[in-house]
C-alpha cells in the first residue's frame, strides 16, 4: 500500500524522473492489482472459518489470485487485447470486492470482531478502487483526481487500523493481567488448604525456606511449633468426620490469629498444625507456645461436639542461629512424640544447639 501510494501519488517522480509517463502509468496498475490479491488475501484469512460461509470464502481467495495473477503481467503489456483484457480485469475486480464485502458482512453478522475491524478498515478503500475503475475521477479533487482518492482511502485505513491495533494491544493487556493475577490465585490456592483457608505444607515450606535462610545469615533464633489435636480420632468416631472439620476450622481460626510478619501458620495435614516463629528463643518461646495451647483449648466447639474441651500437644524445636527445615521439623516431631507420651495437653521444647529439654504442662512450667 506504501509503494503504490508513493507511485499513485507520483511523489516517486522526484527521485526518479525518468519514470514519467508510461513506466509510472504500467506500474502504479500492477501495484493496484497487487494491492486487490494482498488485501483480499487478508481480509478472509484473518476471519475465523466458523464465520465465513462455506464455499465463498475459498472461492473469494482464487478471485483474488487470478487478479493478481492476470492483473500483474496485463499492466506491463503494449500490445495486443489490451481493452479487452482490461475490461475483464476491472468486473473481476468488481466481483471480488463484492464478495470481499459479502464475506465481512457475513462474519459480522456471526460475531466476529475482526470482521467489523477489515469491514470499517478496507470499506472506503474499497469504494475508492471502485470508483476510481469505473468512473472518470481525474478532475475531482482539485485535479488530484484518482490520486487523492487512494490517498485519502489509504489514510482513513491507516487511521482506523492504528485505533483497531491499540484497542487490540490494550484489550491485550487487560486479558494478561486477568491471566496473571488467576495464575497468581491458583498458585496461591495450590498452597492453601480447602478446609481451614491456612497453608498447607506445600505452601508452608515456600514461607519458611526464606525465613530460615534469614535467620542463619543474621544468626537470629527461629522455632517451629508442631500443634497436635489430642484423641482426634475419638471425634471423629462419635460425632462424625463433619464435626470433625468444624473442629479444626474452629481451631484453624484460632490459630490463625498469629499469622504475621514473624509467624507463619499452617495445616500439615490430618489433625497437625504448624507455626514457624521467629525472634523468640528460650523461656519466651516456651511461654509463647504454652499460650498457644490455652487458645487453642479454649475454643467453642458447643456447635461440632456439644461443648466439649479440645486440648492439643504441641512439640517446639528452636535453633538460636537457624536451621534447615529438615532439622527442625525432625527434632518438633520428636518434642511432639514426647508431650504425647507423657499424657497430651502439654508443651514440650527442644533445642536443636544444645540437645535440651523442656515440657511445660498446662499453664504451669515443669
Amino acid at each position: 500500500m506504501a509503494v503504490w501510494g508513493a507511485v499513485w501519488s507520483q511523489l516517486h517522480l522526484f527521485f526518479l524522473p525518468g519514470m514519467a509517463g508510461v513506466v509510472s502509468a504500467q506500474l502504479c496498475t500492477g501495484l493496484s492489482c497487487l494491492a486487490v490479491t494482498l488485501a483480499t488475501l487478508s481480509a478472509i484469512t484473518a476471519l475465523d472459518r466458523d464465520h465465513l460461509p462455506r464455499r465463498l470464502g475459498p472461492a473469494t481467495l482464487v478471485l483474488g489470485g487470478v487478479i493478481g495473477v492476470l492483473g500483474v503481467p496485463l499492466a506491463f503489456m503494449r500490445a495486443g487485447p489490451i481493452m479487452a483484457l482490461a475490461d475483464v480485469l476491472g468486473v473481476l475486480i468488481l466481483v471480488d470486492l463484492l464478495a470481499v464485502a459479502v464475506c465481512l458482512g457475513c462474519a459480522w453478522r456471526r460475531g466476529s470482531a475482526e470482521a467489523r475491524t477489515f469491514a470499517v478498515a478496507w470499506s472506503l478503500p474499497m469504494a475508492a478502487l471502485a470508483v476510481a475503475q469505473f468512473l472518470d475521477v481525474d478532475m475531482l479533487f482539485w485535479g488530484g483526481g484518482s490520486q487523492t482518492l487512494v490517498l485519502l482511502a489509504a489514510a482513513w485505513q491507516t487511521l482506523w487500523l492504528s485505533f483497531a491495533a491499540s484497542r487490540t494491544h490494550a484489550r491485550l493487556r487487560v486479558e494478561r493481567d486477568r491471566a496473571r493475577r488467576a495464575e497468581a490465585q491458583a498458585h496461591e490456592l495450590a498452597r492453601r488448604d480447602p478446609l481451614t483457608g491456612l497453608r498447607n505444607r506445600r505452601g508452608f515450606i515456600d514461607v519458611v525456606t526464606p525465613m530460615l535462610e534469614a535467620a542463619r545469615a543474621n544468626a537470629s533464633p527461629i522455632a517451629l511449633l508442631i500443634v497436635d489435636v489430642d484423641w482426634f480420632k475419638r471425634i471423629n468416631d462419635a460425632h462424625g468426620h463433619e464435626a470433625g472439620d468444624m473442629v479444626l476450622a474452629t481451631i484453624a481460626r484460632r490459630i490463625g490469629r498469629w499469622e504475621g510478619a514473624l509467624c507463619t501458620v499452617a495445616r500439615l495435614g490430618g489433625e497437625e498444625f504448624a507455626l514457624m516463629i521467629g525472634g523468640l528463643e528460650g523461656f519466651a518461646l516456651a511461654r509463647f507456645a504454652d499460650s498457644v495451647r490455652q487458645e487453642v483449648a479454649a475454643c467453642d466447639h458447643h456447635a461440632a461436639i456439644g461443648g466439649g474441651k479440645v486440648t492439643v500437644s504441641i512439640g517446639v524445636a528452636e535453633a538460636a542461629k537457624g536451621a534447615d527445615f529438615r532439622h527442625l521439623y525432625r527434632l518438633a516431631d520428636e518434642a511432639l512424640y514426647t508431650a504425647k507420651h507423657r499424657g497430651r495437653d502439654q508443651v514440650v521444647l527442644r533445642s536443636l544447639d544444645d540437645a535440651s529439654e523442656h515440657a511445660y504442662r498446662f499453664a504451669v512450667g515443669a
